[in-house]
């Protein structure tokens, strides 16, 4: 949903030179690098904006682009799997920035760096800068205690060492230089209070990262009421342990004959060479559920969307989700949202948008889920309800240019008294 852009806003900030530090900054590009463009766009719509980036795309006039360094592309498919997760190259970015701004950095108002989202990176440009956010930061979220055994003992073993982060704030000098400069740390979810040090908590504020451009999600399909119709369920993303998918199977095989008739789940997604992918398929064949459970493989953005279109409730037990975009789309196509009450989705389905289950143990879950089930089967006019609650909520909410504009009370927070200044500036006499 594009919004007129405030008058006051947009001459307050005209002026206001950032620095906005992307390691990764697509227009087209996929998770992090996408959602790095989204800030990026932005903050352009109200400041003097440059961009200092790996990326060689994301040029635009509404900001200068510095390229400090290029990626590197590996060959090696373990190696490029863990730059995935490490982003070797963000080191090297990160060092000729210092560098190159050494000299310049006094010339921006506020230096905000925005990816990489992980709280593992520290950024040079920070440090220096007369006022710095960080953020928002996110991951290094585990499955609760209940559920590692099940999760956990599945995962490459990389995805393991995302523990360490914790321990980094303690004897890494340039992490703990990293976030004793910034002013503002903005945070994915409320859980990252529990993993940085207390020490910094007094100057967090949590703003998922994600977003949606919601006039981009239009359903066709209105949800319906009549029990006469199948009730579709829809889950996509990766089929990966930490995801959850096998506790929303097993919450349909505990379900009464009667009502797993009344169901159809479609299933988007594949991991490849991943085996809990092929254990989910095993699971259904096991307990016969073939009937009412399709799966399909990985489909672009805008295939997707139909099944939004025709589904009634998106289903999303992930137990470690740092953001959930495919949360925020289900919720801009009007449609309710059934999810964990952990990470990203924690904070963006809310009570009327949708049903959250705390993640106590797997039988619980299970349970829940299966309750959840029955309880729309049972009054099909929540789904509606609730449906135009997630449509609400994604406009109101998460919509890019809402997070823009209150990203901009955010730097007027934090700038202060520099912002009323340079608006002022432009009403004085000159000579």
């Amino acid at each position: 949903m594009s919004s007129v852009l405030p008058a006051d806003l947009r001459e307050r900030f005209r002026d206001v030179k950032v620095l906005v530090s992307s390691f990764t900054c697509k227009a087209k590009g996929k998770s992090e690098t996408y959602v790095g463009y989204k800030w990026l766009e932005q903050i352009a719509r109200f400041c003097d904006t440059t961009l200092v980036t790996a990326d060689d795309e994301a040029v635009s006039d509404q900001w200068r682009k510095i390229q400090t360094c290029r990626q590197r592309q590996y060959t090696n498919k373990l190696i490029r799997r863990i730059n995935g997760e490490v982003s070797f190259d963000y080191f090297r970015f990160n060092y000729r920035n210092a560098r190159q701004f050494k000299n310049t950095i006094a010339e921006y108002d506020l230096v905000h760096h925005v990816m990489p989202v992980a709280p593992r990176y520290p950024n040079a440009l920070g440090c220096m800068a007369r006022k710095f956010i960080l953020g928002p930061v996110g991951g290094g979220l585990r499955a609760p205690d209940s559920f590692r055994s099940e999760v956990e003992g599945h995962e490459e073993w990389f995805y393991k060492l995302r523990a360490l982060d914790r321990a980094r704030f303690d004897f890494d000098p340039f992490l703990r230089r990293t976030y004793n400069a910034a002013d503002l740390i903005l945070l994915v979810g409320s859980y990252m209070y529990d993993l940085l040090p207390e020490r910094y908590h007094h100057k967090c504020q949590v703003l998922l990262e994600v977003g949606v451009e919601a006039n981009e999600y239009k359903a066709t399909r209105p949800l319906s009421a009549s029990n006469s119709e199948p009730l579709k369920l829809l889950y996509a993303g990766r089929i990966v342990p930490y995801k959850g998918l096998i506790y929303a199977l097993r919450a349909l095989e505990r379900l009464p004959a009667e009502a797993k008739g009344k169901i159809e789940f479609t299933i988007i997604g594949d991991r490849g060479e991943s085996g809990y992918e092929q254990a989910c398929k095993d699971f259904v064949k096991t307990h016969r559920l073939e009937k009412i459970v399709t799966f399909l493989p990985f489909k672009p953005k805008h295939e997707v969307l139909e099944y939004y279109n025709q589904s009634d409730l998106f289903v999303f037990p992930s137990l470690a989700e740092a953001g959930g975009t495919v949360v925020l789309e289900a919720l801009a196509m009007g449609r309710p949202v059934l999810a964990v009450r952990r990470g990203g989705p924690a904070e963006s389905v809310l009570p009327e948008a949708g049903f959250l289950i705390d993640p106590r143990d797997p039988e619980y879950l299970v349970d829940r889920i299966k309750e959840t089930f029955l309880e729309v089967l049972a009054n099909r006019e929540l789904i509606v309800a609730k449906g135009a609650g997630a449509r609400k909520t994604a406009e109101d909410r998460f919509d890019w240019s809402k997070k823009g504009e209150a990203l901009m009370a955010i730097y007027e927070r934090v700038l202060g008294q520099r912002v009323a200044s340079k608006a002022e500036s432009k009403l004085q006499p000159v000579g």
